[in-house]
């Protein structure tokens, strides 16, 4: 049984942090159809930039519907941000 799946950023650095949102974005959103294909039920967790995990844009960022069970992991281990 599969609980869940938390999904890392770890993408090469941008050149602009514009360009970092843009594929962390674009990567989240293709991974979670992934994650759906093999598991419909799981928790998906997605964790914002370290410069962004006060909120704004990720507020309302793959939201209900049509994402479900999508958790935000807000912590100091993105260091990308």
């Amino acid at each position: 049984m599969c609980f869940g799946w938390c999904l890392v950023e770890d993408l090469p650095l941008a050149t602009t942090q514009v360009a970092n949102v843009s594929a962390l974005g674009l990567y989240y959103k293709t991974t979670y159809a992934a994650v759906r294909a093999a598991c419909p039920d799981c928790f998906v967790a997605i964790s914002p930039l370290l410069w962004q995990q006060d909120g704004g844009a990720w507020q309302t960022f793959m939201a209900a519907p049509p994402y479900t069970r999508v958790l935000q992991d807000l912590h100091r281990h993105a260091i990308r941000g």
